[in-house]
């Protein structure tokens, strides 16, 4: 990593441990969870352990996920880019019930509230650390 680079947020051990009992049946989510807490991935990943947490969970499940929602939301953002160039980025909120509804919440809110030049517009989960320095 050069040091014109920031560091990558990395998932904290603890928030982990809080999930593996309510969700021991879970092991392919925690597996890919634990990775992230041992160097950065990609954030895409994270955000989709969530959904498959989320999609599992009973309803007395879902607020031990509250800690890792809060960390994803904290630390990962959508970003807009049209081309090369960052044409926007905004906070990410997981108050859709599954990654299809976040995606389509996310068109949306890009179609309606974005103004960029280019035929081409791709929506990707970035850390901000990543977004502040391509702004």
């Amino acid at each position: 990593m050069s040091s014109s680079q920031p560091a990558q947020p990395v998932l904290p051990e603890q928030i982990l441990k809080q999930l593996c009992d309510p969700f021991a049946r879970e092991a392919d989510s925690l597996l890919d969870l634990y990775a992230m807490t041992q160097s950065p991935a990609a954030p895409s990943q994270c955000v989709k352990c969530f959904f498959r947490l989320l999609k599992s969970a009973s309803p007395r499940n879902r607020q031990v996920l509250q800690p890792l929602r809060s960390w994803i939301e904290s630390n990962i953002v959508i970003s807009v880019r049209s081309g090369d160039e960052l044409a926007d980025n905004f906070p990410l909120q997981l108050d859709q019930p599954d990654l299809q509804g976040l995606c389509e919440q996310a068109m949306d809110r890009v179609r309606y509230d974005t103004v960029f030049d280019g035929n081409v517009v791709q929506l990707t989960f970035s850390y901000k650390s990543q977004t502040m320095t391509a702004a």
